[in-house]
């Protein structure tokens, strides 16, 4: 007998037996059934551990910690509410547990239970504990402070507050004034850069473990700023009852510079914006010594005072040279001048001397003369010279410049003659001249010109350049002739002339092409022929345009011809013309075209009733027989004609070629159906024609 794990304990009922004999007597009797607890051993738990965050809750099976000597029954069974000590509570649900961490809450509190198995025996329950292990984020750090020791950066420290019950993972420093943040390990100070200059800082820090970010600290200012570095030397330069000083900024790693101080010994502070590098101090005494130091300041702090300049001593600049004069011979000017009277407190050093057209010359004092290579000018060119008492600062200390004229101007250059040729007229050319200016002359200093084609044996006047179509007897055509043009130049009002003669080179006459005569005739079979003569070029290139049956454009030749095949009895023309090439373009011969028709033939065939003639293959049937004769006209000379039909039931075919004339008439050899007979036989007039085809 058995029971069900969940039977209850305590009489169940009974039993009753009937027992029967081999001679069917029978008796029975009733036997009480009583249910005891399992034999089975009892659930044994072991202490379970857990971690939760502060307010956080987490579900666990408690089978996770107990046997189940009865799983095969059913599962455990946690009985009632869990007894948890400070710091949390638990619910229970079957065999799983939610335990819930209280918030604000760190350390660790126990939960107690007790769990039933499937026979639900009160006496069977055993207890168990889980120990809950609660972490929280880190206490707020403390004693924060920040000093600077450079600038741009921060140096942040602060002590530890309470961990959670989590080691700290990091700390991050915040500058509010900044607006930003830094990240920093598990340390307790922090370098943070990146600062701005020249304010005040506030900061603060947090602390983060594995749970969350603590409160912030309590905050601390810093101010973060450098001196400016000492500037170095300045530098001064004199100028005209004035110095400028110049000065490389000082190295500066705090805030932004403000400002220059410039002290002027003998003299004043003068006040420099950020942005200068310079200074101009006015209202000085030429010839008097002077230097200077600066310092610089930026929003909080002040530089100290640079070492002192070199001494400085203004001057100015020197006046004007005096009798300057030049001459121009072989594109180089001579100027000669004669030094200032009053150099204004420093001696002349050099002198410059400009012209229109060539780069300035300096000469060093004491000289007072010079050359050099100067453009020639179609006007009178300027020439200046300067006194310059300091090369070194040219600008400031250069005189008013002394001035005179000269005509630059050498050898006219010969005319051009852009253009020469034959006009197509007998004994007539055209040529373009064109004065070029050049070495100081100009088209308004023209006088005349004068031209000549036999070496000035003859010569004619123009008036002007440009183009130009003559005649002249000296002019043969087709023989080359060689042009030469001469310029004549004055400049207006002095006695500057010249002149000078150019060659154009040589040119010759010439005349239309001619009109080709051509024609056109048959040919053989097929053909029509064609050919041209008396071409001819005129004298300048040509070729010949073909069209009509053909469309080509080849050299000239003066006879030629060409074959056209239009097909029997088709025609073909060829009209031809000589296309001259020159200098004067392009000329066209008359254009004559030929026409001719290729030969037709009338490809006639036809059998007739020869001589009588011997059966010998095919259903011959009674005579008498006649050999099937052939007449064959009009088919190109000596072509091959090829006959086939189909006779008496068979393919029949022959091969014949006909004489010069086209023709043939006879007793051919026929193939019948494969064989080769001497001739073919017949009776009836359907034998002898209508049954084959030549052609």
């Amino acid at each position: 007998m058995s029971a069900d794990a969940s039977t209850p304990k305590g009489q169940a009922g009974q039993l009753t037996i009937e027992v029967t004999d081999q001679q069917g007597a029978s008796a029975s009797a009733s036997v009480p059934v009583n249910v005891i607890t399992s034999s089975k051993p009892l659930v044994q738990t072991s202490p379970g551990q857990i971690t939760l965050k502060a307010g956080e809750s987490k579900t666990v099976d408690v089978s996770e910690y107990a046997t189940n000597p009865l799983a095969d029954q059913g599962p455990l069974t946690i009985m009632g509410d869990p007894v948890t000590s400070a710091g949390g509570s638990a619910t229970a649900s079957g065999s799983t547990m939610t335990i819930q961490a209280d918030a604000g809450f760190n350390g660790s509190f126990t939960v107690t239970y007790r769990v039933q198995d499937a026979t639900k025996d009160i006496d069977r329950e055993v207890q168990g504990t889980i120990q809950a292990t609660v972490l929280d984020k880190p206490g707020a750090p403390t004693r924060a402070s920040a000093v600077s020791n450079s600038a741009g950066t921060a140096l942040v420290s602060w002590s530890s507050g309470a961990t959670g019950g989590s080691p700290i993972t990091s700390y991050t420093v915040t500058d509010h004034t900044q607006g930003d943040s830094k990240s920093c390990s598990a340390v307790t100070e922090c370098l943070v850069s990146g600062r701005t200059n020249g304010t005040e800082h506030t900061f603060s820090v947090t602390a983060t473990n594995e749970v969350g970010e603590s409160d912030p600290s309590n905050k601390t200012s810093v101010l973060i700023d450098a001196k400016p570095e000492t500037p170095g030397e300045p530098t001064v330069k004199p100028g005209d009852r004035s110095i400028t000083v110049s000065w490389t900024p000082p190295v500066n790693t705090g805030s932004d510079l403000e400002g220059y101080d410039v002290e002027l010994s003998p003299g004043a502070v003068q006040p420099a914006r950020a942005d200068q590098t310079s200074l101009t101090i006015s209202g000085l005494e030429n010839g008097k010594a002077y230097r200077v130091r600066i310092r610089a300041r930026n929003r909080n702090y002040t530089s100290e005072w640079s070492s002192d300049s070199q001494d400085v001593t203004p001057y100015g600049a020197p006046g004007a040279p005096s009798g300057v004069s030049a001459t121009f011979s072989n594109g180089t000017v001579q100027v000669t001048w004669n030094k200032p009277s009053n150099t204004n407190g420093r001696n002349i050093e050099s002198y410059t001397v400009s012209a229109d057209g060539a780069d300035p010359a300096e000469v060093k004092a004491p000289s007072t003369s010079t050359s050099f290579k100067l453009k020639h000018s179609e006007q009178q060119v300027s020439i200046s010279v300067v006194a310059v008492n300091d090369t070194k600062d040219p600008g400031a200390h250069t005189s008013p410049a002394a001035t005179t004229t000269v005509w630059a101007v050498d050898e006219v250059n010969a005319p051009t003659i852009t253009s020469l040729e034959a006009t197509g007229n007998s004994k007539e050319i055209a040529f373009k001249i064109e004065f070029q200016p050049g070495n100081g002359w100009s088209k308004s200093d023209v006088v005349d010109y004068q031209w000549t084609t036999d070496n000035w044996a003859h010569r004619d006047s123009l008036t002007r350049d440009g183009v130009h179509t003559v005649t002249s007897p000296a002019l043969t055509d087709g023989v080359d002739a060689t042009l030469q043009v001469k310029v004549a130049v004055r400049k207006s009002g002095t006695d500057k002339t010249s002149e000078a003669v150019a060659t154009g080179g040589t040119v010759s006459s010439f005349g239309p092409p001619t009109t080709p005569t051509v024609s056109c005739q048959p040919g053989g079979p097929e053909w029509v022929n064609c050919s041209w003569s008396n071409a001819d070029n005129g004298g300048r290139s040509a070729s010949l345009v073909l069209t009509g049956a053909t469309n080509e454009t080849i050299a000239l030749t003066r006879e030629g011809h060409r074959e056209f095949k239009p097909g029997e009895g088709g025609s073909a023309q060829l009209c031809i013309k000589a296309v001259q090439t020159s200098e004067k373009g392009t000329h066209e011969s008359g254009q004559p075209c030929a026409r001719a028709t290729a030969p037709s033939y009338a490809r006639s065939a036809s059998g007739y009733r020869g001589d009588p003639g011997k059966c010998v293959s095919g259903s011959c049937g009674s005579g008498p027989f006649y050999m099937v004769g052939l007449n064959l006209s009009g088919w190109p000379p000596n072509a091959t004609v090829r006959c086939s039909g189909t006779y008496d039931g068979k393919p029949t075919s022959m091969t014949q070629q006909v004489d010069g004339n086209g023709n043939w008439s006879g007793i051919p050899g026929w193939t019948w159906n494969g064989q080769k007979l001497a001739y073919l036989v017949g009776n009836a007039d359907k034998d002898f024609k209508d049954w084959f085809t030549c052609q």
